[in-house]
């Protein structure tokens, strides 16, 4: 009997057989269809991803492009080319926005990414995933993990069957949550803060939005009024105002509390 060194379409998702050589770009989730985990495609649908120069989004795009750039340097080192961020802050600060951005410009290079809101599936994914790629860059992004199973997140991150060429993306609202043990040097590598958009973050926002919409008065009174809001917020205040035609003021007291 062959060995499985490739992948077959079964069900529409992507297993260990012997007809497809690589898995193509995209985004997908860990499914079991018959006894044999793979990776299913899946297609997030989003507003336009709207970010401005020099601001912590691109750090992040940076970092894990240069993680990933580096594969040369960890192995002349003898180490596991493997990283994980741990992306925390209050719902709609913004931690959605990045891991669809980093996602779109990892599968536009050609990457493989996939997505999970559990830990279920995962490690089984990975492995075959190595069985069938074993050099290929991999981004695996996994949300709200303070609700995940804390056991095999370990286990995925440096147990027996840990892999090589890969970077972890994590999301939290409830960083105090996750134990010292799970959140240690080697399993948690960075750990970045999320915070309310800053007033040039709005007006770069803002600003893309409706500069051929509304005179340049209206777009400063918004973002003059919106200090504090998460991008979630701004978001649906612009539907207040320019969609349901409220007042800037209108809108922005229905967010008080």
């Amino acid at each position: 009997m062959s060995a499985k060194v490739s992948w077959v379409l079964e069900s529409d998702a992507f297993v260990p057989g012997e007809s497809i050589a690589t898995i193509p770009p995209g985004i997908y989730e860990p499914s079991c269809p018959n006894c044999e985990v793979g990776f299913e495609p899946i297609e997030i649908v989003t507003d336009d991803i709207l970010i401005p120069p020099d601001s912590l989004h691109t750090e992040i795009l940076s970092h894990i492009r240069n993680f990933f750039d580096d594969g040369a340097k960890y192995a002349a080192l003898g180490l596991v080319h493997k990283t994980s961020l741990l992306l925390s802050g209050d719902p709609g600060c913004g931690k959605t926005t990045v891991i669809e951005m980093v996602a779109n410009d990892f599968i536009s290079k050609g990457g493989v990414c996939l997505y999970s809101e559990s830990t279920r599936y995962v490690q089984d994914a990975l492995a075959n995933f190595r069985k069938v790629e074993p050099t290929r860059n991999l981004l695996v992004i996994i949300e709200d993990i303070e609700a995940c199973d804390e056991q095999r997140l370990l286990s995925i991150l440096d147990g027996e069957e840990t892999i090589d060429h890969v970077c972890f993306v994590f999301t939290t609202n409830k960083e105090e949550e996750i134990s010292e043990r799970l959140g240690r040097p080697g399993r948690i590598d960075t750990r970045i803060k999320m915070l309310p958009p800053s007033a040039a973050f709005r007006e770069f926002y803002v600003k893309t939005k409706l500069e051929y919409l509304a005179p340049a008065a209206h777009i400063i009174s918004i973002v003059k009024k919106t200090d504090g809001f998460t991008l979630a917020e701004l978001r649906l205040l612009l539907v207040l105002t320019e969609i349901q035609e409220l007042s800037v003021d209108d809108a922005v007291s229905k967010f008080k509390k």
